[in-house]
């Protein structure tokens, strides 16, 4: 029989332990476990395998190898708990751990919310802790979410490595930390020495690892605290476990009705394109080849069609073709997103993966594999797939016995920060009028503009939008859902030709350039205070700019210098700024849209609109969500009883789920939890819509 064996070359030289780790042989352990029990903070850090055949390291499939604990009395000690390496000497040496009471003082000093828990990007940790001992960390402080709040808006300029700007590496590089990451990549399971043996190379690494992080830690506090970011920094820490319970406990999902309504959705699927084939056969091998479909398009219709995203093909939608093909791609993403849950479902859960703060740097999170936190609404859907009576895709997020969801959400929350930053009188007089209803101000205008009659008064379209069996209960719910688009947009500076753009992808309803430019206008009439407030945001974004670390070299980098945009929590980002036209009397305009008027024109740089008032109302409403985050998880710790967890969130909703016995008590917590997290910010107008506790639960997502 031949025979195999595993060898490992290190090709590093093998060098001394530092002096000051402490491992599991060390006589000093005792006492350094006996300094962490009294450690106001301490430094983290994990090692991990796999032992599955993929390259991915993941709780379900690998193991931890070391356990790092930082802590300063007065210098730097790092306790490194090497868990071996064999299922038999794992067994040996948790056994071990447990006669010291490691594992007691472990729990409790991870959970401890006077014990500051220093790390970067602890979502790592917190993963893996929860999915090995179920050992919450709580008061932690995270210097990747430092980073990323700092620098908010720079990683394009930033001097980073590897083309991560907010990895550990990353940020010790620009500031002048000099750090070792070459054993990152080495086998924590096998060894450098191979059967199981770390070397030392490695151990040391490990122990920097843990370390350094309290030195960034350190360094970058003052910085925060001088540009006036602190807050959020720490409101992103303590949401932090938050986004932990979504990952690791995740959303419910009853496998059965995923399957039928995936064979819903896949039956209409194939029904458009058997309708598709009747009229325009030769497209169907080339649905989703563009360059082919695009040219196809063009040859049979005449047009000339520069792009096969359904943006462009809806310019076309009075073909019915073109109409049918962007119905089909629709629908195609419908059936994507109910195949990648079916992928990822594992146990009656799926888990997305989560990132705190999103690229932009405006404080939002995004998920993929899936978007839990943007499944299809049906209220998008394409009036041509009524006919096939699908069943809500949300339907398939559904609890399991003995359990309870509680759908809850921060009702026009962009609307109300808008308000309050603002402080506009016509939006605070609505907020606080009896219906609390803002956009069927803007759908009475709307009506007077397309002549719809006197009878198309405010009152009347909120009461026919209220009343399923009204006859202008169809037209006024357009109206009005038109009006919310009309709303959000302007309050963003969307332009006309956006509005159409978005209201035609998401209705199907065609607007006329002048009902769309009268749309906006009719907007800016209604909200004149908004409407100067957001230009007042633009102008002082660009004489704003504090100065973080790099400053000099990161304004070098960009092209036409940098702007910043600091919202009512304090929180900022940094935008940059593009060359514009300014034609006498009229409002600055990107380079490229306007042509030359006589010569009257000239050039500066600034922001673009746009993006600098949707940076203020995201950021602030990231803080507001986010610490409303923070607020359930104090309660449910409070209340281990009800066994609730956050099973997913985006900008202004979450989901939580606990056990069904106390579901009243959870939901008024997490009402009580949103209120509190709304009104830290908004004090003008009502922060909620006074519904009972009850309603907020119900076993499916759509029950909400």
């Amino acid at each position: 029989m031949t025979q195999f064996y595993q060898y490992k070359l290190n090709l590093f030289p093998e060098a001394s332990r530092q002096d000051n780790i402490i491992g599991l042989e060390n006589q000093g352990l005792n006492q350094a476990i006996g300094l962490f029990q009294q450690s106001p903070r301490f430094g983290f850090d994990l090692e991990t395998f796999s032992r599955a055949s993929t390259p991915a390291i993941a709780p379900e499939t690998g193991e931890i190898r070391l356990i790092q604990i930082a802590i300063e009395q007065p210098a730097v000690q790092v306790i490194v708990i090497d868990l071996g390496w064999t299922a038999k000497e794992r067994s040996r040496i948790h056994q071990k751990l447990e006669s010291l009471g490691f594992w007691t003082t472990l729990q409790e000093r991870l959970a401890n919310p006077q014990v500051e828990v220093v790390g970067h990007s602890l979502d790592f940790e917190q993963r893996w802790m929860l999915a090995k001992y179920n050992f919450p960390i709580r008061n932690l402080r995270d210097t990747k979410l430092m980073s990323q709040v700092y620098w908010a808006g720079l990683d394009p300029w930033l001097l980073k490595q590897h083309g991560k700007p907010h990895s550990l590496e990353s940020v010790c590089l620009r500031l002048g930390i000099s750090i070792d990451k070459s054993r990152q990549t080495s086998d924590w399971g096998w060894g450098d020495l191979g059967n199981g043996q770390l070397s030392n190379n490695q151990f040391n690494y490990a122990a920097n690892d843990a370390s350094i992080t309290i030195k960034v830690h350190d360094l970058l506090e003052p910085r925060l605290k001088e540009i006036g970011v602190w807050t959020s920094y720490l409101i992103e820490c303590a949401a932090s476990p938050a986004f932990a319970q979504m990952s690791h406990y995740g959303m419910p999902v009853d496998e059965g009705v995923l399957a039928d309504v995936t064979v819903a959705y896949e039956a209409a699927y194939q029904s458009l394109v058997e309708q598709l084939g009747g009229t325009f056969s030769e497209c169907l091998p080339h649905l989703y080849s563009p360059k082919k479909l695009i040219a196809l398009i063009n040859r049979r219709f005449r047009v000339t069609l520069k792009s096969a995203n359904v943006d462009d093909l809806s310019k076309l939608w009075g073909i019915p073709e073109v109409r049918l093909i962007s119905v089909i791609k629709t629908t195609k993403t419908y059936v994507d997103y109910l195949h990648s849950i079916q992928a990822q479902v594992r146990n009656g859960f799926v888990r997305g993966k989560y990132t705190q703060i999103n690229r932009k740097g405006f404080g939002r999170s995004s998920c993929s594999e899936p978007n839990l936190q943007n499944p299809p609404s049906p209220t998008t859907f394409p009036p041509e797939l009524t006919p096939y009576n699908l069943p809500p895709i949300r339907s398939v997020f559904r609890t399991h016995s003995g359990c309870i969801g509680v759908w809850c959400d921060a009702s026009k929350l962009h609307a109300r920060v808008a308000t309050q930053a603002s402080l506009d009188p016509e939006l605070i007089a609505r907020f606080n009028s009896p219906h609390g209803d803002i956009f069927c101000t803007i759908a009475e205008k709307l009506s007077q503009l397309e002549g719809m009659g006197s009878d198309w008064t405010e009152e009347n379209i909120r009461r026919w939008t209220l009343d399923k069996h009204h006859a202008n209960y169809a037209q006024a719910s357009r109206l009005r859902a038109m009006s919310k688009s009309v709303h959000y947009g302007s309050q963003n500076l969307q332009g006309w030709r956006t509005l159409q753009k978005t209201i035609r992808t998401k209705s199907g309803i065609v607007l006329s350039d002048e009902s769309a430019k009268n749309s906006i206008k009719a907007w800016r009439q209604t909200y004149k205070v908004l409407a100067s407030f957001q230009h007042s945001i633009v102008e002082k974004a660009n004489h704003d700019l504090p100065s973080v670390l790099g400053m000099h070299l990161i304004q070098s980098r960009s092209k036409f210098g940098l702007g910043y945009v600091r919202c009512l929590t304090g929180r900022g980002v940094f935008l940059p700024k593009w060359r514009q036209n300014v034609e006498d009397g009229r409002e600055p305009k990107i380079e490229g849209k306007w042509k030359k008027f006589n010569g009257l024109y000239s050039t500066l740089v600034s922001v673009k609109s746009p993006d600098a008032n949707a940076a203020y109302w995201t950021m602030c409403e990231a803080d507001i969500i986010k610490t409303f985050l923070a607020y359930c998880v104090a309660a449910f710790d409070a209340y281990p009883e009800w066994e609730a967890w956050v099973g997913n969130c985006c900008h202004d909703e979450a989901d939580i789920f606990g056990k069904e016995e106390f579901g009243v008590e959870i939901a008024s917590a997490v009402q009580m939890a949103m209120e509190r997290a709304m009104r830290i910010v908004i004090k003008d107008i009502p922060v909620s819509e006074d519904e009972c506790p009850e309603r907020l639960l119900g076993n499916c997502w759509t029950d909400k």
